[in-house]
């Protein structure tokens, strides 16, 4: 969510971005320097009051924090460890009933911190062109990535849903020779067997928590991935695969992916209607076939930015 931001602000201010991973090596492009707050030193942060040692940062002009503060503690120990910088701290997510995604909200607390950002224009590019660059060769795109998890249960359809659309994709797969490969997180390791029961081993792939390189390769060799509201579906967003993202539970107006090549369908069911509406497109977008359903309704009834200004 702090790309478009980093983006605008690359160039004309050096950033330090202090997080966590596997998110924080996403971002390193547009970043003068990234730093993991699991590292040691950062847990001073947190305490009653400043501790001497300070922290593994010592230096800034500016500080924004998204954090929760209810106490103001972590206020008091910035404006302790970095004396004489502007201290502005802001809540993780806009507020409630807003409408604002997420990375408008980062960049506009950003602009509001003082920094020379254009929060409309920072989003815009970023439903434009993909943010995450990475060298590879465009012409080899033969694969159909599928993630059927999330950090959340309710954001997931059915893996019922997930195994007929894969079926289906591999007979198509058959005579086209595009290969499947079906990403699983920590959360989904125990569907291995349950997918791997319909897996077709000749063009069908489980991979199964893979390391940032290997997993951004996967993404950028896709011709299509399709996933819910998950940190992967960002990713193949702002990597510029086509990226089908299929929402239940969470507000697309806030957590919509960005990037130049998305499709968002918000539905509550796994049903038939719903797979009969991702193939079509799956098959339209990966074969370039005429599709049953009139796939221009889908990017109208979608709109590629939905942001609050």
């Amino acid at each position: 969510m702090m790309l478009p931001a980093l983006h605008q602000l690359k160039g004309i201010v050096p950033v330090t971005v202090a997080g966590r991973r596997p998110g924080l090596d996403f971002i390193s492009q547009a970043a003068e320097h990234v730093v993991d707050m699991e590292g040691p030193g950062w847990h001073r942060l947190f305490g009653p009051s400043p501790d001497s040692r300070g922290l593994p940062v010592t230096r800034a002009h500016r500080v924004v924090a998204f954090l929760r503060d209810q106490d103001g503690r972590i206020e008091r120990n910035l404006k302790a460890y970095f004396p004489g910088a502007a201290v502005y701290i802001f809540p993780s997510l806009p507020p409630e009933g807003t409408g604002a995604h997420a990375a408008f909200h980062v960049a506009s607390c950003l602009k509001a911190s003082g920094l020379a950002l254009d929060p409309q224009a920072a989003i815009r590019r970023a439903c434009e062109e993909p943010l995450i660059r990475v060298a590879s060769d465009l012409e080899s795109r033969r694969g159909i990535v599928l993630h059927p998890g999330s950090g959340g249960q309710r954001k997931n359809h059915p893996a019922t849903f997930w195994i007929r659309l894969m079926d289906s994709l591999q007979r198509d797969g058959e005579e086209e020779g595009i290969r499947i490969t079906i990403l699983l997180g920590p959360a989904e390791e125990g569907l291995k067997g349950l997918f791997g029961a319909h897996v077709d081993g000749q063009r069908t792939e489980i991979s199964i928590c893979p390391p940032g390189e290997e997993l951004i390769k996967i993404l950028r060799k896709a011709v299509l991935y399709v996933g819910h509201d998950s940190g992967i579906t960002h990713l193949s967003s702002l990597l510029g695969t086509t990226t089908l993202a299929l929402f239940r539970e969470t507000d697309p107006r806030q957590w919509r992916p960005l990037g130049p090549r998305v499709i968002l369908i918000r539905e509550m069911e796994g049903g038939d209607m719903l797979l009969s509406r991702v193939l079509d497109l799956a098959r339209e977008l990966t074969y370039n076939r005429a599709s049953e359903t009139d796939s221009k309704k889908f990017f109208l009834e979608t709109p590629l930015m939905l942001i609050a200004g």
